[in-house]
């Protein structure tokens, strides 16, 4: 399991708060995940753009988060692909991300920072379990 690192900007986007990652950057990797897998399927790009979510709209109930706003945030990506069937994600490590949901007093315990990779174009994968 290789780890690769990069950087992000946090935005808003329809009430969510999460951080804006480089479209090629994501693209990347999904090319890299279908040609090293050999799947069936090719995969769609997520529908609100390369992102990691760091609090959702009913997480954050009118919280402030404006100081967030704009700022720089490093992660690292864990080269260990996982799906559901229909998307496929790899889970990131940013100790600020998590230093941000603990100042606006958020839950971290069933918290997973994750950048999609993309959905399957056709529809759900058969077969498909949680680790690729």
């Amino acid at each position: 399991m290789s780890i690769k690192k990069t950087s992000g900007i946090v935005e808003m986007n329809d009430g969510w708060l999460r951080l804006s990652v480089d479209s090629d950057f994501r693209k990347l990797f999904a090319r890299l995940f279908e040609k090293n897998y050999g799947l069936p399927k090719k995969l769609q790009a997520p529908s609100n753009g390369a992102h990691i979510t760091i609090a959702d709209p009913w997480e954050l109930k009118g919280q402030k988060h404006e100081k967030y706003l704009g700022a720089e945030v490093e992660f690292e990506v864990i080269m260990k692909p996982y799906t559901n069937g229909n998307a496929v994600w790899l889970d990131v490590v940013s100790e600020r991300i998590i230093e941000i949901r603990n100042e606006l007093l958020l839950s971290n315990s069933r918290f997973i920072p994750h950048l999609c990779l993309g959905y399957f174009k056709e529809g759900k994968l058969n077969g498909a379990t949680s680790k690729i």
